[in-house]
């Protein structure tokens, strides 16, 4: 959290604390809004759309206030909505599924692969809001990942392990860190294992305090395992709802993919030159463990 430049260290003290305070209490599943780099729509049990954020049209050719209160069977297939409707009760330990849907619009049907969560009383559908290039998907990440995933088997030693592991995820997603950050008793953490490139400073060894992830947050990396943000400035899309009674803000977002960030942490993830993040939760006997944080930076960071 950066400070005026005319603080005080009194002020400054001041001003940290009531950030955390903040912090501490922003109900963080309840944001309001997604990332752009994906597209929501929440769909009561008989699959009308009741939630929909601002940019769907760039994916079914009509504004997003003309999609609330349609049935989304009018825009994929029979077999997409049977695929759907398959998959509720994945339960905390798999709270959402990628499928790929066929969504159809004025011209021809679009391909998207969609995360898919159910999170009573509504289904969230967030479709990606361009199509990836896969075509050399096999070749730059599956072969590699198999590999050693093989050798990491008989890995014993956790030292090893964990930072082989760290190495594994840089290959496979090219950024430029990752981390492996292991949490104590009191929830303060520490860097257990690195991987990064040469342009990057270490963190391996450091140790953060417990509100650096407070305790709501905590929560969510319980239910929800993975969590990106594709680009820490990027502006985020308002997700609007159909009724004035059921305002955006009060759609639970616990387990969705494309979740806008607090405007905290993504202050906080700028402070270190963070330019992009994945979050990957490791749990034990059903508590989070460690996290794994694959980063981009900015330049010289």
């Amino acid at each position: 959290m950066s400070m005026p430049p005319d603080c005080s260290n009194t002020e400054q003290d001041t001003v940290l604390q009531q950030a955390l305070q903040h912090c501490e209490r922003e109900p963080i599943h309840w944001a309001g809004s997604i990332q752009p780099n994906g597209i929501l729509l929440a769909l009561d049990e008989n699959l009308v759309i009741r939630y929909c954020s601002e940019n769907a049209d760039s994916i079914f050719s009509r504004p997003w206030h003309e999609l609330l209160g349609e049935t989304f069977t009018a825009f994929v297939s029979e077999s997409d909505i049977e695929q759907i409707q398959s998959l509720k009760g994945l339960g905390d330990w798999r709270s959402s599924a990628v499928v790929q849907l066929a969504v159809k619009n004025s011209d021809c049907p679009v391909i998207r692969d969609a995360a898919i969560s159910f999170n009573a009383p509504y289904w969230l559908i967030e479709l990606e809001a361009t199509a990836p290039d896969q075509s050399e998907l096999f070749r730059q990440m599956f072969v590699p990942t198999r590999d050693l995933l093989w050798q990491l088997d008989a890995e014993q030693n956790l030292k090893h392990y964990t930072h082989k592991v760290a190495e594994l995820v840089r290959l496979t997603t090219g950024y430029d860190r990752v981390m492996m950050y292991q949490f104590d008793s009191n929830w303060d953490g520490e860097v257990i294992a690195e991987s990064r490139s040469e342009l990057t400073r270490s963190y391996l060894g450091n140790r953060f305090p417990a509100s650096d992830i407070p305790a709501q947050a905590r929560a969510l990396y319980t239910r929800n395992l993975t969590r990106l943000i594709a680009d820490v400035n990027a502006p985020s899309s308002q997700v609007q709802a159909e009724s004035e009674n059921a305002p955006s803000a009060r759609l639970d977002l616990t387990y969705s993919a494309y979740r806008s960030l607090s405007p905290v942490h993504l202050e906080y993830l700028r402070n270190m030159g963070v330019t992009a993040t994945l979050t990957i939760s490791l749990i034990q006997n059903g508590k989070l463990w460690e996290c794994c944080h694959v980063i981009i930076t900015a330049p010289n960071a």
